[in-house]
């Protein structure tokens, strides 16, 4: 499976997840906002055609976040002060 097809799969994944996420009184995962990748968002950007943006945040634990858009989600992830990004 490729990177595209996976990135593909991911946002059925989270579709699926957004009609089942709660109901009854049982809430299953937290909204959506986006989906987090945890390590390779760079190769992920790049596989895709997308640019990526680093995005500043105010936190203790990841003061960044590298982002982009594709098929009209937000693909993203977490980082500390790491030079290397």
């Amino acid at each position: 499976m490729t990177i595209k097809e996976r990135a593909d799969e991911m946002i059925k994944l989270k579709e699926c997840l957004k009609k089942i996420r709660k109901g009854d009184g049982v809430v299953f995962v937290r909204e959506l906002e986006g989906i987090q990748v945890f390590s390779g968002i760079k190769r992920l950007a790049e596989a895709l055609g997308q640019e990526l943006q680093i995005r500043e945040r105010k936190s203790r634990d990841y003061s960044k976040e590298l982002a982009f858009e594709y098929k009209g989600n937000t693909f993203f992830e977490l980082q500390d002060d790491d030079p290397d990004v």
